[in-house]
């Protein structure tokens, strides 16, 4: 277990190269088949290693971005699990790839993990886990309390518990009406995508409006001079022109243009009623029963860190939960400015290595196996 702790800490700590990854891993494309009628089929990709035995499995569960599993950070993050020894699922989720926040990415999760479980790759008697990103936290906590004994253990990284809060700070950067920090300008379109039905003056044909926040989203993201000094409105502005006239406000306004403190966005919020209600990522977490790991990044400027303490607060008594908030990684990846955070840092390597310890346990079902060490507890 300490080589693959420390395999682990090496690659994934916050002083290594992200332009590097370790060899010796095996990918193979797996399709994961419609179960019934109006299910999306869709692939995902499987990661084995080459030069160690296999002695876990993880399913990712991705948070929304247009590129899915085939995003570098997600390709990256893989490659080094299953370096490690872990067998790693990462599918495309069809929705998520569209930016969209559904129903359906929480059956789709699940038809991965039955998928995957039934592998030949993953140990027999093996329990796999489910390690979630962002919103992937939503059909992540959903899979360990739809099938609470199936699920080896879950590591939550940037979840949220609270989607209307967490909307209203991905726009703002407030919570509870104050602003607690600058959030990420480049995200915006994503809460407007997810509220078009509901956002008062919508347009009935909504595929233009929703194509153009898309295009955006894929000439922004990932471009660290786009989410400061207001340039991201060059590329909505450059955009803008392409959509009929009467779309193109709405579409400013979801780009963080014509503020108008996102009334719209608001009153969405407000109308979506329980249509939606299905976005509450803690329905029946009563019955998760599985170890669970909460990690956030203190300096996340899309879910707010106060989510993790409100999704260990929704953990039934009896279910095992760890919480690690960290300064090392932010939202997308590693934090910037870590020459800033020269005094935390001792502190915060050891919340890394807690952290990759946690990445074994719940790949192992070790927190589930009497006698066993569950690496990442204080």
């Amino acid at each position: 277990m300490l080589d693959r702790l420390m395999f682990l800490v090496r690659w994934l700590g916050p002083w290594a190269s992200q332009a590097r990854r370790p060899g010796g891993v095996r990918r193979q494309t797996l399709r994961i088949d419609a179960e019934q009628p109006g299910e999306q089929p869709f692939d995902g990709w499987l990661y084995t290693p080459e030069r160690r035995p296999i002695e876990g499995a993880l399913l990712m569960s991705p948070g929304v971005h247009y590129l899915g599993a085939a995003d570098a950070r997600m390709v990256r993050l893989a490659t080094v699990l299953a370096a490690s020894g872990i067998a790693v699922l990462s599918p495309f989720m069809p929705d998520y790839l569209r930016l969209l926040i559904t129903q359906s990415a929480i059956s789709d999760l699940q038809r991965a993990f039955r998928v995957f479980r039934d592998r030949p790759e993953v140990p027999a008697g093996l329990r796999p886990g489910v390690f979630s990103i962002s919103f992937g936290s939503l059909p992540a906590l959903r899979l360990i309390s739809d099938l609470p004994d199936e699920v080896g253990g879950a590591l939550v990284f940037g979840g949220y518990a609270d989607w209307n809060e967490t909307c209203v700070f991905c726009l703002t950067g407030e919570l509870g009406g104050v602003q607690v920090m600058a959030r990420d300008p480049l995200n915006q379109p994503i809460i407007y995508m997810n509220l078009i039905e509901d956002l008062p003056g919508a347009p009935e044909d909504t595929r233009p409006i929703m194509e153009a926040w898309m295009r955006y989203v894929q000439a922004t993201w990932g471009r660290d001079r786009y989410k400061r000094g207001g340039h991201h409105l060059e590329v909505a502005h450059a955009i803008a022109p392409r959509l009929p006239a009467a779309d193109r406000e709405i579409f400013l306004k979801g780009c963080g243009d014509l503020q108008d403190d996102h009334a719209l966005a608001r009153a969405a919020l407000v109308r979506r009623g329980e249509r939606l209600s299905f976005l509450n990522p803690l329905v029946n977490i009563h019955r998760a029963r599985c170890p669970v790991h909460l990690a956030h990044g203190v300096d996340d400027d899309v879910i707010p860190v106060n989510q993790l303490d409100r999704l260990a607060a929704a953990i039934p008594a009896g279910t095992p939960v760890t919480t690690y908030k960290t300064g090392f990684y932010s939202h997308s990846g590693r934090s910037p400015g870590l020459a800033d955070k020269l005094p935390v840092m001792a502190r915060d390597v050891q919340t890394m290595v807690r952290m990759m310890g946690a990445i074994l346990s719940t790949s192992s079902d070790a927190g589930r196996r009497g006698g066993s060490r569950v690496w990442g507890r204080p």
